[in-house]
């Protein structure tokens, strides 16, 4: 600060509150407060007479996708560098093809440098300002772009702030610290490949179990309760938006971010690069793969894996593409015929025929299995 001299007064920041007189509540009145990221342990801590906290289960009707190798870090999502930005809108516009209205949510900085809806009936938000807005309801999909996270000493400075006249102490620690933290779910694609390839060529193997990462976390259980409030909180707000538990059908959410989020589990974790199209073509095959445990043909996969192509027509030409499909699901090919239709058998792919006969009874039951090897055309 100078003064009209120009002289230059340096002094250390103060935080101040004002606190004009407000209406008390009558003692004995009920209050019912509702909040889908609330933290009970920061606000049993302020010692309110009669406090009491119940978690209300509800269905989140909707299938989870989850990146690995992407923190989605603000860094990258807001940067000059638009290649992370572009990925994002690339998985919304290839998932609103069957998800029409689909809610982006990203970070303020990333909306600003030109992150857009992949249609008209589409939107995108940004995180922190999307609390208390009902207008998200009823759509299709959301998928989250990066994460928030700010700086340690930020959050140091807001919990300075906000116990100034608490006896409490704080950890300033001046930077975070790190845990492992797990996914809510039973293992990755990867494990489940190498566990199955294990077992097709007879060796021994442990089912894979659940997998985590490291993240970032504050010492100071207050200052980390307001870290959760800023990253995952706000995801789990922007994801539950179109209110889920109303719905008829699945929707479909999309994490492009590995940091795994409290309450949020997991149907499908998928490495980013595979997710946004970086590498070789297959990615929807596994997807479809891990969900059913068996690839059967087109028309068969299309209405048991909505979302993931608009057509018959694009999982074959996903399959021409991949070339070899048994290598890329380590798998077998198995044929079958329908009795009455004529051409050559159709193929399913499955670790082992039991899978490939338990899927067909259940969704083919005219079915019937042949040899591994499609046997000779002839009459049914």
């Amino acid at each position: 600060m100078a003064d009209k001299a120009g002289t230059a007064t340096v002094a250390p920041m103060l935080y101040l509150q004002y606190r004009s007189s407000f209406k008390m509540l009558r003692k004995d009145m009920p209050v019912l407060v509702l909040d889908a990221t609330g933290h009970s342990p920061t606000l049993a801590e302020l010692h309110i007479p009669d406090i009491k906290f119940r978690r209300i289960e509800v269905e989140r009707k909707a299938t989870v996708l989850q990146a690995t190798g992407f923190t989605g870090s603000m860094t990258k999502m807001q940067g000059d560098d638009p290649l992370y930005r572009e990925e994002a809108m690339h998985v919304a516009a290839r998932f609103a093809e069957t998800h029409p209205r689909m809610l982006i949510g990203t970070t303020k900085g990333a909306v600003e440098k030109g992150v857009t809806p992949p249609n008209a009936s589409s939107a995108v938000a940004h995180f922190g300002g999307i609390r208390g807005l009902n207008k998200y309801e009823g759509f299709d999909a959301v998928l989250i772009a990066g994460r928030m996270m700010p700086r340690s000493q930020d959050l140091e400075n807001t919990a300075r702030a906000l116990l100034y006249d608490d006896p409490r102490p704080l950890n300033l620690t001046g930077g975070y610290g790190t845990r492992q933290s797990g996914y809510f779910m039973q293992c990755s694609i990867e494990d489940w490949e190498s566990y199955r390839q294990a077992v097709q060529e007879g060796r021994k193997a442990k089912q894979p179990e659940s997998l985590g990462v490291t993240v970032k976390c504050h010492d100071d259980p207050f200052i980390e309760a307001i870290r959760f409030q800023i990253t995952e909180a706000e995801i789990i707000q922007m994801i539950d938006h179109p209110r889920w538990a109303r719905r008829k059908t699945d929707g479909l959410i999309i994490l492009l971010t590995e940091i795994p989020i409290d309450g949020v589990p997991v149907d499908l974790l998928m490495p980013y690069n595979e997710l946004v199209g970086r590498d070789r073509p297959g990615v929807r095959l596994r997807i479809a793969y891990e969900m059913l445990g068996v690839l059967p043909p087109a028309e068969l996969l299309l209405p048991l894996c909505e979302g993931l192509w608009p057509s018959v027509k694009a999982i074959e030409y996903e399959m021409h593409a991949v070339r070899d499909v048994p290598a890329l699901l380590h798998a077998q090919r198995w044929y079958f015929r329908i009795p009455g239709r004529r051409g050559k058998p159709s193929c399913i792919y499955a670790l082992e025929r039991e899978w490939a006969a338990s899927f067909l009874a259940k969704h083919c039951p005219e079915a019937v299995l042949t040899e591994p090897a499609p046997p000779a055309l002839g009459r049914d």
